[in-house]
């Protein structure tokens, strides 16, 4: 059975719940791409689009942080190396990082699992990465489940 069949069983059968553990796995895989936006979609047309943006969007926040925990296993690597450009790449990211995670977490394409991992790798502020993460991945599914709600009823 593949991800989207399974996952609209979990939808089906567990309501929201499903829709926490679908968001939550699709995002917990790392550099590996998961539909889990259809279901996102198909379960903002049978609950209410406001909880399932909600869910959704905490249950793909709290996956991102396996590519930022990944990244914090592998710190050492990078601190054995002293680069050169590893200061000036830690205090752009202090700087910029809060303004970036939200932007590549809202945008489908953008390579967030990267950006968590070089967040990790560089001990960005745990705190500040969960909620510039939270603000990004809550409008993409908030756009995801509205985006069922009102499309399939168009169609």
């Amino acid at each position: 059975m593949d991800f989207v069949a399974w996952g609209t069983t979990l939808i089906y059968d567990y309501g929201l719940i499903g829709v926490f553990l679908i968001s939550l796995l699709s995002s917990a895989t790392v550099m590996v791409v998961v539909p889990g936006w259809i279901l996102v979609a198909l379960a903002g047309h049978i609950f209410p689009p406001f909880l399932v943006g909600l869910v959704a969007g905490v249950g793909y926040t709290i996956g991102e942080t396996t590519a930022y925990f990944l990244g914090r296993g592998g710190n050492y690597l990078i601190e054995k190396k002293k680069l050169a450009t590893l200061d000036k790449i830690k205090e752009w990211f202090r700087k910029h990082g809060f303004v970036m995670l939200p932007i590549f977490a809202m945008v489908p394409m953008l390579p967030m699992d990267l950006l968590s991992f070089v967040a990790g790798t560089l001990k960005y502020d745990f705190k500040r990465f969960l909620l510039g993460t939270f603000i990004g991945e809550l409008i993409k599914c908030m756009a995801y489940a509205y985006i069922g709600y009102f499309g399939i009823k168009v169609l």
